[in-house]
């Protein structure tokens, strides 16, 4: 039992481990659209990335643990049981801290105000449908200033020779155009298609509230025995370097294979089908609702397609029987 609880031990550091550097590299690569990047610009911007990073983290822990089970641990029953725990232990927790007033505070995009820095002279600046040009800034007026609002029913370009600044702000013609620095955009974890556009489990996790955390629950348990399915991979060949790749593979799948069941297509044909039970089954736990009963589809599925994943890795026979004839 050491040896098992050393192996979940390690799958949680190694979580830690991972979350902390892709959370840092996201973040990273999102504060460069700023003008000026800063350490708690980073950590901001790797704090707001952190909760969509979350699932596939937690599956690349799981998937490791694939293999740390598979070397230390002989029972296959005693392994399925430390998947599982390392699973809700790491999707749990995730659901936890996803919802912390901490972590929602540090992550909230910053808005354009005054304490922002000025942008730069002879850039443009665009905020909402405003948008200013100046040459250059002397003293409390700047030079040569262009502003135009888009949003108008009659837009046009309005010029002043010299315009006041206030408080970040200038004012040109009359009106006041924000001068600081427009806040960067955040940038999307992959390129997704149109078709999986909100089927992603992070962004099935990150789409209830406070109050309805049942989603996620059920979403999250379906994905966690999907995933754990995939056990079978660590032990499908006898060369431990192709069952690398056959997990790197099935790990790529696991995201295809959840979205692929999430989408609105096949969302569908689940309630088509099995519409009813669904109903069913989100009355029983006080969740009535479409979205209720879709989760709830996803899940059942997603849990039946891992069971019988389960089947195929308690089929395989060990290494060392295959072995010995």
């Amino acid at each position: 039992m050491k040896v098992w609880f050393g192996v979940i031990g390690r799958a949680c550091l190694e979580f830690l481990v991972i979350l902390c550097f892709i959370s840092i590299v996201a973040g990273a690569s999102a504060s460069l659209a700023a003008e000026t990047t800063t350490g708690r610009a980073l950590f901001r911007e790797a704090c707001a990335a952190m909760p969509a990073m979350l699932p596939p983290v937690a599956s690349a822990a799981l998937f490791l643990s694939f293999f740390s089970f598979e070397r230390r641990v002989r029972s296959r029953i005693l392994g399925w049981v430390g998947t599982l725990l390392i699973g809700i232990l790491l999707f749990g927790g995730g659901i936890a801290f996803r919802h912390l007033p901490i972590l929602q505070r540090v992550a909230q995009p910053t808005h354009a105000s005054a304490s922002r820095p000025l942008q730069a002279a002879g850039r443009g600046i665009k905020h909402g449908d405003s948008l200013l040009w100046y040459r250059s800034v002397e003293g409390s007026d700047v030079t040569d200033a262009v502003a135009a609002d888009f949003g108008s029913p009659y837009p046009r370009l309005v010029y002043e020779r010299s315009a006041p600044l206030r408080d970040g702000s200038v004012d040109v013609g009359g009106r006041l155009y924000t001068a600081t620095m427009p806040p960067s955009d955040s940038t999307a974890l992959l390129p997704e298609a149109s078709y999986y556009g909100g089927a992603w489990i992070w962004e099935r996790l990150a789409a209830p509230d406070g109050s309805r955390l049942f989603l996620a629950a059920i979403a999250s348990a379906g994905f966690l025995v999907l995933a754990a399915g995939f056990r079978f991979l660590a032990r499908i060949t006898r060369w431990p370097l192709a069952n690398a790749f056959f997990a790197f593979a099935g790990f790529m799948g696991l995201f295809l294979l959840d979205a692929s069941l999430a989408s609105p297509t096949a969302v569908a044909i689940l309630v088509s089908f099995a519409g009813p039970l669904a109903d069913t089954a989100a009355g029983w736990v006080g969740a009535a609702g479409p979205a209720a009963s879709a989760a709830i589809l996803v899940a059942a599925v997603e849990g039946l397609v891992g069971l019988v994943l389960a089947a195929v890795d308690l089929a395989i026979a060990p290494a060392e029987r295959r072995a010995n004839g």
